[in-house]
């Protein structure tokens, strides 16, 4: 798994570490009223400052590709989905990568506690990295994917 958002980003009663769900509502109200402005003011944290202009625009652009209402009916359905209980059924190795800086699925509130609910869970935890590690680390993640597949 790499920067899960698992197991639940929502904030309820029996869930404190989530987000309250007026957080996500005016998310998507931003999304729907200017989601290009969106993806430009919200890109940064997504990448490290050595990422290049051009890596980061790419990324951006397919972002903007999406359909606005798949984007809200993904963002909805990913927050609203209580993964909690499922961790405890998986029975096959799991690797989690998470960066100590992410910003949209932060550490603690999703990798830890993810790979808490996995019995055997490894977790990895790359100092300084955003939620965008499959680009701002890409040499390591590889080398750890292929390290834990190999074990």
């Amino acid at each position: 798994m790499l920067a899960p958002t698992t197991p639940f980003v929502l904030k309820t009663e029996d869930n404190p570490y989530g987000a309250p769900k007026e957080y996500f509502e005016q998310l998507w109200q931003a999304w729907s009223s200017d989601f290009p402005k969106w993806v430009e003011d919200n890109k940064l944290p997504f990448f490290t400052p050595e990422t290049s202009p051009q890596m980061m625009d790419w990324l951006a652009n397919m972002l903007l590709e999406v359909p606005l209402p798949v984007a809200i009916a993904t963002n909805r359905a990913a927050i609203s989905t209580d993964l909690r209980p499922v961790l405890a059924k998986i029975d096959r190795p799991v690797l989690i990568l998470h960066g100590d800086k992410d910003q949209s699925a932060p550490l603690e509130i999703t990798g830890r506690r993810t790979a808490a609910g996995i019995k055997g869970a490894v977790l990895k935890v790359y100092p300084g990295g955003p939620h965008g590690l499959f680009v701002t680390h890409m040499r390591e993640v590889n080398a750890d994917l292929l390290a834990f597949i190999k074990a």
